[in-house]
């Protein structure tokens, strides 16, 4: 659990999925994926957007294709 602007939030994660959701049980975030071996991941989904949540990159790949796509540029943080 953590607070952002005074709201309460609560992590989860399914088999394939990490989400948040508020404390009035809305989902807020997620991400859906799936792990075909233990060294990669495959990122199907996410819901940025609804929740007004913004991404950080770690990965090189990542960084370039929010940098690349101006579709991105209301939910990713440089």
């Amino acid at each position: 659990m953590y607070y952002d602007n005074s709201q309460l939030y609560t992590s989860f994660k399914d088999e394939n999925r990490y989400y948040l959701e508020n404390d009035e049980k809305q989902l807020t975030a997620e991400i859906t994926f799936t792990q075909p071996n233990n060294d990669l991941f495959i990122i199907h989904h996410t819901r940025a957007r609804e929740g007004n949540k913004k991404i950080i990159s770690l990965c090189p790949f990542a960084k370039l294709e929010f940098e690349k796509k101006k579709e991105y540029a209301d939910v990713w943080k440089c």
